[in-house]
């Protein structure tokens, strides 16, 4: 069993937490100022979700060198790789980089707005994959 499908029968509620014992980013709804900056934090955990169920198929034993912290994803494999994959699959679009902005495809704004969120993604991924030791148990029994 993947983490996305974990994900998909145990989402994070309306009231911004998850309603499973599992503690990974858990986010009392309260402290977004708007549903909009809601809904920006669970399409974020969306791309985390398949971002690490991307790497954890591509990485097969290897992952538990990602997980225990012994290695940086990017030591092993072209994270960004499936990174771009993720957020693809989740947003409907490739993230915006600097050449979009040179070739008048998207804005400066936008293509800031894109790396502050990979950024997030990142961050939140990094969370996920900690507890993954955890997770990773649970999901290969």
């Amino acid at each position: 069993m993947h983490v996305s499908e974990i994900y998909q029968n145990n989402a994070p509620s309306l009231f911004g937490v998850w309603p499973t014992s599992r503690t990974f980013q858990r986010q009392p709804l309260a402290m977004f100022a708007t549903q909009g900056e809601a809904e920006a934090f669970a399409q974020q955990q969306r791309v985390a979700l398949k971002f690490t169920d991307a790497l954890k198929d591509y990485l097969g034993e290897d992952w538990a060198k990602v997980a225990s912290s012994d290695a940086h994803p990017n030591d092993l494999c072209d994270a960004n790789h499936f990174l771009i994959e993720a957020f693809a699959a989740v947003y409907g679009r490739e993230p915006f980089f600097p050449s979009d902005v040179e070739l008048g495809h998207s804005t400066e704004e936008m293509m800031n707005r894109d790396c502050d969120t990979l950024n997030a993604i990142w961050d939140a991924s990094f969370a996920l994959w900690r507890e993954a030791g955890g997770l990773t148990s649970t999901l290969n029994a």
